[in-house]
């Protein structure tokens, strides 16, 4: 039987209040989210197209990052504190992507370890709220119920876990891509008979384990005062293990956002989501005593801190300057692997409930308590002019990068616009984004155009700042198409030599080979070709023909 809970001042139960808190710190915003995207996906694509993120996120999810950093550096005194993270872990991360720009197995593995951490931190922030909800209505939480909710989080995480590294893969986990150029994922791969045991095991366990946490909790505090802890736990279940499990056993595919389908889509949603949690609650620690003007203030910095580490480094180590691996080839992979691995170790270390600072604001201060309790200490040093003119940069690259790619690439392509796209490619070299596949669309229309040569030196352009299959299976194509059949042969063998399975490179292949006076090399590549797609009868006819032609057997 439940028992009253202490009587406490009602704004002490929350930090803004009930609707704001409940809305962005619990997730009922999401779960709001995800009915309309389960009954209305169309409406809302059609409003906020999936590259409309891009922009969003900017405004969002990069503030978040600002605020941790604003977290752990603004003050002389926390500098000092966490000298071990601030300098010597993040000199380490960072030291990391300069190889990793270089190396894509080094990148690769950042990234998979980003990859692999990233619901850990998005399970650990709803657990740390969980229980700062519990402490905030002086709910007395018995070790044994903490450990048990604890569990519960732990489960949930395992699933993911599995789903990352078993027969589920990347897919709908997050909004970034799984592969770009030589940079991919890397899984472990779980047989999939023991990922899914692993599955069952760790949803039963999840059930159990918080079905007892929760019936430990009735029986110390009334359902009203668990409300804001139950609906973390369900929007943990929302965000991760419920979309998981029916996506690994491929029910629920009709509801949107549990599909493997808009899988993508949805997890952008949650990205958000978690983003606006932690600003909300950042925003409540940092300046919650400062009114609209001030926390304004605080966005504003975060949102420039947050620029800064995601822009500044697309700039420096572009490939025109420090890098090598193009922004959509590899080298945003990179720099979101380290950002967020850093943003993950000076989360893991800074915002602990175990911190007394931290825990007085966040649990025990009554309402009437004021920031003087709390001196900033804020080191001058970082209103610098410069320190702000590198967040005004990393905004204007992010930014102007983001919508160049969309309507001076992207949509002028699709219009025809050959000279749009020229003007972007100008635009984007200026921030460090004048990738291989701006001149490929440049090259592409040239060719529609009939203009052949610009074509040819587009994709030898394109060519020129980073290899691609499909540059070079273009470039094949359009020598066979003149007659220049060795060097088409070149071109379709460069593109094969990245990928063998290529099915229009093989095809091409064949047909140089042949026009070569080399029968037998153009079997051979028909041959793989037919392999590849044993379905496809007109290939099938074409082998027979070719070898009956040349009494090859």
């Amino acid at each position: 039987m439940a028992v009253a809970a202490p009587a406490m001042d009602a704004d002490r139960r929350w930090l803004f209040g009930p609707v704001s808190d409940l809305l962005f710190g619990c997730g009922v915003a999401y779960i709001g989210i995800f009915a309309l995207l389960s009954f209305g996906l169309n409406a809302v694509e059609a409003v906020l197209p999936i590259w409309s993120f891009l922009i969003i996120s900017l405004f969002i999810s990069g503030p978040h990052y600002g605020a941790t950093l604003l977290r752990v550096y603004e003050r002389r005194e926390d500098r000092r504190a966490y000298t071990i993270f601030t300098i010597y872990a993040t000199a380490v991360i960072w030291a990391a992507f300069a190889v990793g720009v270089h190396n894509a197995l080094v990148g690769s593995l950042m990234f998979t370890l980003y990859f692999t951490w990233s619901p850990w931190h998005y399970t650990g922030q709803n657990y740390g709220l969980a229980v700062m909800f519990l402490g905030r209505r002086g709910v007395k939480v018995s070790p044994l119920t903490k450990r048990l909710l604890y569990l519960s989080f732990i489960f949930s995480y395992g699933v993911i876990f599995v789903t990352l590294h078993g027969g589920g893969g990347t897919a709908g986990y997050t909004g970034v891509a799984a592969d770009a150029g030589s940079y991919r994922f890397m899984p472990l791969g779980i047989p999939g008979q023991i990922a899914t045991a692993l599955y069952w095991i760790l949803t039963t366990a999840f059930v159990g384990t918080l079905g007892t946490a929760i019936v430990m909790l009735l029986r110390v505090a009334p359902l009203r005062e668990l409300t804001p802890t139950l609906v973390l736990v369900f929007s943990q279940a929302l965000w991760f293990l419920i979309p998981a499990l029916a996506r690994s056993s491929g029910e629920f595919q009709d509801v949107a956002p549990l599909s493997l389908r808009h899988a993508e889509y949805a997890a952008l949603w949650i990205v958000l989501a978690h983003s606006i949690q932690y600003l909300w609650v950042t925003t409540f620690y940092a300046a919650r005593d400062e009114g609209v003007a001030g926390r304004t203030r605080y966005y504003g910095k975060a949102l420039l801190a947050g620029s800064a580490i995601w822009g500044i480094p697309t700039l420096i180590f572009a490939p025109s300057a420090l890098g090598h691996a193009p922004y959509d080839l590899g080298l945003f992979m990179v720099v979101a692997a380290a950002v967020n691995l850093h943003h993950f170790v000076l989360d893991g270390a800074i915002w602990k409930l175990r911190d007394s600072r931290i825990a007085k604001i966040l649990v025990r201060t009554a309402n009437h308590e004021t920031n003087a309790d709390f001196d900033t200490g804020r080191s001058r040093s970082f209103g610098k002019p410069i320190i702000w003119a590198m967040g005004v940069a990393g905004l204007i690259v992010l930014v102007g990068g983001d919508l160049e790619t969309r309507y001076g690439v992207d949509i002028a392509t699709e219009r025809g616009d050959h000279e749009r796209v020229e003007l972007a490619a100008k635009r984007l070299a200026w921030v460090g984004r004048d990738g291989p596949l701006v001149h490929h669309n440049l090259a592409l229309l040239a060719q529609m155009r009939g203009d052949l040569v610009t074509a040819e030196n587009e994709f030898l352009e394109s060519l020129d700042r980073y290899e691609t299959k499909n540059a070079w299976y273009n470039l094949g194509s359009l020598r066979l198409r003149q007659g220049r059949n060795t060097e088409a042969l070149e071109a379709y063998q460069a593109a094969l030599r990245m990928n063998p399975y290529l099915l229009m490179s093989l095809i091409g292949a064949s047909q140089a080979s042949l026009s070569l006076g080399d029968p037998d090399g153009a079997v051979r590549y028909l041959e793989r070709a037919t392999a590849l797609s044993p379905g496809d009868a007109d290939l099938r006819q074409s082998l027979i023909r070719l070898r009956r032609i040349h009494g090859i057997r």
